[in-house]
């Protein structure tokens, strides 16, 4: 836009026509809804006695789908395996599963991972460069913000189930802490890789990154599963009590201390560490031109303070996008920096708790009343926070 101050005050010009940059996204929108009404409607069709008659279906086939049941209709088997995989009640320590059960997959987390990783392609490559698609510079959300708190979700979902078979399949706690270990190393060994690939010099390469916070907090939630998770249930549950709808955090609560003390020590050093600088307690803001640049220096709080403590300016990650919003001279900030390693060891831990209702109540009513209501709490309690 074109601005030219004269004692008249001419109107503002439009220098280039805005484009209609979301057009494509309602294009393809568009494009998604007709396909799956085309495909919704020709099954109808094809289903449909017209349909049968003129393509001449063979009543002898028929006759034997009705009699021993359609191949199709075998995801009965494949839930009773999940359940019987997955039940917490339903088999004792050390006896042998069959391989097929201990394979059997959850098939909605695997969509939900599909899908962090198809956004996560989009995002990492421009996102097409919209809005939408890009990660926000400091406060608010976008859609390309949920991938990472996906990745940490599904992790926890994962971790549940694979420590419970192993555990059922007689693989000792001890074995089981060296496998989550070698699987931080790893995890961390190839974030240093991918974070510093292209630095040349080793004094300044880049401690943290993405796959070194969920290597970090893989460890710390995988050892107190390890070593806290029960196989079999501490006391007979009267089916008809109050305490047998709340087994899953009876079977839990050494965990769920963990992770409430977790927050708590988050909570009090971001809300009440004092701050060098002249920065007020609890600021949580971007400093630099932010609020007039009143904070100029204190760009993430305490956050930022022991980031720059711990690892040194050099070792952190310098966000082009952030200066050129909030100025130069904003000081260094890691968006995956050490004290958000806590919120992320808490966010995993809700995946496992995710998992863990479905270890413990077989009928989907249960387990979707229990996470509807325990989202409502968490979101209650992070819109207080």
């Amino acid at each position: 836009m074109n601005v030219t101050r004269q004692n008249n005050c001419p109107p503002v010009q439009d220098t280039n026509i805005p484009d209609y940059i979301y057009e494509p996204l309602y294009g393809i929108l568009g494009l998604y809804i007709a396909v799956v009404l085309a495909l919704k409607l020709g099954k109808i069709l094809y289903r449909s006695q017209w349909m049968a008659k003129l393509l001449h279906n063979n009543p002898v086939i028929a006759e034997i789908e009705t009699d021993l049941g359609s191949p199709r209709s075998s995801g009965g088997d494949s839930v009773t395996l999940l359940r019987y995989s997955t039940s917490a009640q339903s088999t004792p320590p050390n006896q042998n599963i069959p391989n097929e059960m201990l394979r059997t997959r959850v098939q909605s987390l695997d969509v939900l991972r599909g899908v962090a990783i198809c956004l996560m392609i989009f995002v990492n490559y421009g996102g097409g460069k919209y809005a939408l698609l890009e990660h926000a510079a400091w406060n608010g959300m976008t859609l390309a913000d949920f991938v990472f708190p996906w990745f940490v979700w599904i992790m926890g979902v994962s971790l549940t189930f694979s420590l419970c078979s192993k555990l059922r399949s007689g693989s000792s706690r001890a074995h089981l802490f060296l496998s989550v270990l070698r699987r931080s190393l790893i995890l961390i060994a190839m974030g240093l890789v991918l974070s510093n690939w292209k630095h040349k010099d080793v004094f300044t390469i880049r401690y943290m990154g993405v796959l070194q916070r969920l290597g970090l907090a893989y460890f710390f939630v995988g050892s107190v599963e390890t070593f806290l998770m029960r196989i079999q249930p501490i006391f007979t549950y009267d089916p008809h009590g109050l305490l047998y709808h709340a087994r899953d955090l009876i079977e839990s609560w050494p965990q769920w201390l963990f992770t409430l003390v977790t927050i708590t020590v988050h909570t009090g050093i971001t809300f009440y560490l004092p701050l060098p600088g002249g920065c007020p307690k609890g600021y949580l803001g971007p400093g630099g031109w932010a609020e007039h640049g009143a904070y100029e220096n204190c760009t993430g709080g305490a956050a930022g303070v022991i980031d720059r403590i711990v690892l040194g300016k050099e070792h952190m990650y310098h966000n082009a996008r952030l200066a050129q919003v909030y100025g130069p001279n904003v000081a260094p900030f890691d968006p995956e920096g050490l004290l958000g390693t806590l919120t992320t060891i808490v966010l995993m831990y809700l995946g496992v708790y995710a998992g863990r209702v479905m270890l413990c109540y077989q009928k989907t009513e249960a387990r979707i009343i229990r996470w509807v209501v325990s989202a409502a709490i968490f979101g209650l309690v992070g819109g207080l926070l």
